[in-house]
C-alpha cells in the first residue's frame, strides 16, 4: 500500500473527486493501521478473571468470528476499507468486502496487489465426468 500510494491516491481522486492532497495525506497514514494491527495480533489471548467464589473458573477466550462482511461507501472507500480490514485481519478472521458499485476502483486495485486474487481461482460448479 506505501509502495504504490501515489497511484492509489491519483486513482482515488479519479474515482470518487476527492482531493489529491487529502488523498496524499490518508494513504501517508493508511499504512500505519496495518502495521499496528500486525504487531498487536500476537497479543490477542483470554485472561482469566477473579471471582470471590474459588470454585468457578471464570475466563474470557478471543477467538476470531469466522467470516466479516465489510461494505464501504462511495465517499472514502480506500481509508474506510483499511480501518475495518486491518482489525479483522488481526485477530485471524477471513474479510469479504464489498465496495461501492460506484467507486470501487481503489479497492479493487488494493487487492489485486495482494499474495492471493479477489475472485475463486477455481470455478465454484464444475462438470464432473
Amino acid at each position: 500500500m506505501a509502495a504504490n500510494a501515489e497511484e492509489l491516491a491519483r486513482m482515488e481522486t479519479q474515482d470518487n473527486g476527492k482531493l489529491l492532497r487529502e488523498m496524499r495525506g490518508q494513504l501517508d497514514t493508511l499504512p500505519e493501521y496495518f502495521h499496528y494491527y500486525a504487531g498487536l495480533a500476537d497479543k490477542i489471548h483470554g485472561d482469566f478473571i477473579p471471582t470471590s467464589d474459588r470454585q468457578v473458573l471464570n475466563y474470557t477466550a478471543r477467538e476470531p468470528l469466522g467470516v466479516v462482511g465489510a461494505i464501504t461507501p462511495w465517499n472514502s472507500p480506500l481509508t474506510l476499507t483499511g480501518s475495518k480490514l486491518a482489525p479483522a485481519l488481526c485477530a485471524g478472521n477471513t474479510v469479504v468486502i464489498k465496495p461501492s458499485e460506484y467507486t470501487s476502483a481503489t479497492v479493487l486495485r488494493l487487492s489485486s496487489g495482494s499474495s492471493t486474487p479477489p475472485w475463486p481461482t477455481t470455478p465454484r460448479w464444475s462438470a464432473r465426468t
